[in-house]
């Protein structure tokens, strides 16, 4: 029963890396602080580290909570694909019981240009009638109350979290890794969604960047999967369909590899160029590399 359950925790949205997934970072998000974020401008920084979770408690409605200037993504997951209607009734419902939220706070350095602070996630739930984050140690004191499926459910949850990692960052900007379970090709399979963070150092605007990446032939690299990457729009509201795989159902019980994301988030399409597919999949940067990739970014946007 615990690995079915963990099947719901995963849901397509997020995913911890049993398989495919390359990473030379290692740790827990727990031993992750928001102060790792907020000590002013980074010139650059090219370690892959788990991403900072949003504190625990924080809530909000259509504007961000206090300490975070952006709601990045808010993304609820729904059966909608697939073979729906041989997943169990008792399943569903805890499928769409947690969303997943991106936070991003944009800060004012001494001379009055804005910069990138901090990008965080975390799984909400309803509480008092607003979208709250929570996770196991604090659900109760919260309010949250969860049974135990629930609590199973969102024990899973924290384990796909633990598997994000910061990729490289700058001063504006930074790239983010979510392994995330997908549907490609009628198959299920663990892929990375990747995000590029950027904020404008003039008026502090969040530009929100996604594309999907499949490990390549050689290690060390990742492969554009589609030929577009998306341009997301400010404060999105994700609806994640969800495909169903029949096969792995067990008298409507979910393995762990049941439910997958069907796309990306989508927003404004744009399409790879040679330059910009050439860096998109790299694992780590170097700050020349990191530059080429913004650079062939902005000449793809301009096409």
């Amino acid at each position: 029963m615990r690995k079915a359950v963990m099947a719901v925790a995963a849901a397509g949205i997020l995913v911890g890396c049993q398989s495919g997934c390359s990473d030379s970072g290692s740790g827990n998000v727990s031993g992750v602080g928001q102060r790792d974020q907020l000590q002013g401008p980074v010139a650059w920084d090219p370690q892959r580290k788990p991403l900072a979770p949003i504190p625990p408690g924080t809530s909000f409605g259509e504007e961000p909570p206090p300490d975070w200037s952006d709601i990045v993504l808010f993304a609820n997951g729904r059966l909608g694909a697939g073979d729906v209607s041989e997943v169990a009734d008792s399943v569903g419902g805890y499928v769409e019981m947690f969303d997943i939220a991106i936070l991003a706070d944009a800060g004012r350095d001494e001379s009055g240009r804005y910069y990138l602070k901090k990008v965080g996630i975390g799984f909400t739930t309803e509480i008092d009638g607003k979208n709250t984050i929570v996770t196991l140690d604090s659900q109760r004191k919260l309010g949250a109350d969860l049974d135990v499926v629930a609590r199973s459910v969102l024990s899973g949850h924290e384990e796909g979290l633990a598997e994000i990692r910061q990729v490289a960052r700058d001063s504006t900007g930074m790239i983010v890794d979510v392994p995330t379970l997908m549907l490609h090709q009628g198959k299920h399979r663990i892929m990375i969604v990747r995000y590029l963070f950027r904020v404008s150092p003039a008026d502090g605007r969040l530009d929100t960047f996604v594309w999907l990446l499949v490990e390549g032939p050689s290690p060390g690299d990742y492969l554009p999967v589609e030929d577009t990457f998306e341009h997301l729009p400010p404060k999105m509201r994700e609806d994640r369909v969800l495909n169903v795989d029949g096969d792995q159902l067990t008298f409507g019980i979910p393995s762990d590899e049941a439910f997958a994301a069907v796309r990306i988030p989508q927003g404004t399409s744009h399409r790879f160029t040679e330059a910009m597919r050439r860096h998109a999949g790299r694992v780590s940067f170097s700050e020349e590399t990191y530059r080429e990739l913004l650079s062939a970014l902005h000449d793809a946007m301009a096409r």
